[in-house]
């Protein structure tokens, strides 16, 4: 996700101070720290960490919750967990992200699925 001055709209470049003058090294560190925070969960998902992941994407979207890369990633790894509820909340809002995703598919025939099946055991 890229980060922008919230004076100008100019992508961040690392730089304290934009160029339009606005000190944003706040930003800038807490966009370093939302990065990490995915690569960690990349990482753990990797691995077959899916719990472990969960843990570093719900601090990334504490920072950031429009990082449509890590909502993704988030919502494979509730499925994975069977949190089919949170799957469904966070297709909602990926859906509003990027309604082009393709991901959104898989993870709604995974949720609509999930559903079927619960209500057939009903």
């Amino acid at each position: 996700m890229t980060w922008t001055c919230p004076g100008c709209d100019r992508p961040l470049t690392g730089v304290a101070v934009c160029r339009c003058g606005l000190d944003v090294q706040l930003l800038v560190e807490l966009s370093s720290v939302a990065d990490g925070q995915f690569n960690q969960a990349l990482a753990a998902w990797k691995s077959g960490d899916a719990a472990r992941a969960l843990e570093h994407l719900e601090a990334n979207a504490a920072l950031v919750i429009a990082d449509v890369d890590a909502r993704v990633l988030q919502a494979y790894a509730l499925a994975e967990r069977g949190r089919w509820e949170e799957v469904g909340d966070l297709v909602s809002l990926i859906e509003g992200l990027d309604p082009e995703r393709i991901e959104l598919v898989a993870l709604r025939n995974g949720f609509l699925e999930v559903n079927r099946q619960t209500e057939e055991k009903s």
